[in-house]
């Protein structure tokens, strides 16, 4: 699996040079997700990090809303996922953002971070990264 940066250095590839990427980073919640006993019946806080490349349109000079995809909806789209109930994967839920994020037509790819920022022995953060790529046909094909 890419890291973030090589993931997001293949959304930018793919349009040579020309995809702009909208975020949201660091998006703290607490939320039901896990497969261990322990995690059952606790909520846990995790971080969201949400990348999605999109096209501009020809003629725009990033002077007016409509010159851009509305990145608020990022927020919208985490809300709408989390708001559904309990995950075992954070897999799970990250496949689940793809699926709202990449919705929009304008879009081409996006990058999901979720990390658990308070797993015991950890001593650090774990999660999953996984990125998505929009077939032609406007499917989204996992990569």
């Amino acid at each position: 699996m890419p890291d973030l940066e090589g993931a997001l250095a293949g959304l930018v590839s793919l349009t040579e040079g020309k995809a702009n990427i909208i975020f949201l980073e660091n998006a703290e919640r607490d939320i039901e997700v896990g497969v261990h006993e322990f995690e059952f019946g606790s909520k846990q806080r995790v971080v969201f990090d949400i990348y999605v490349a999109h096209m501009a349109e020809e003629n725009s000079q990033f002077l007016d809303i409509q010159d851009v995809v509305d990145y608020e909806y990022l927020i919208d789209s985490l809300e709408q996922v989390i708001g559904t109930g309990r995950f075992g994967l954070v897999e799970q839920i990250a496949d689940e953002l793809l699926d709202y994020v990449l919705t929009p037509k304008q879009t081409l790819a996006a990058t999901v971070k979720i990390s658990k920022i308070e797993v015991p022995d950890a001593k650090g953060e774990l999660g999953c990264c996984l990125t998505r790529v929009k077939r032609q046909d406007g499917a989204g094909d996992g990569i």
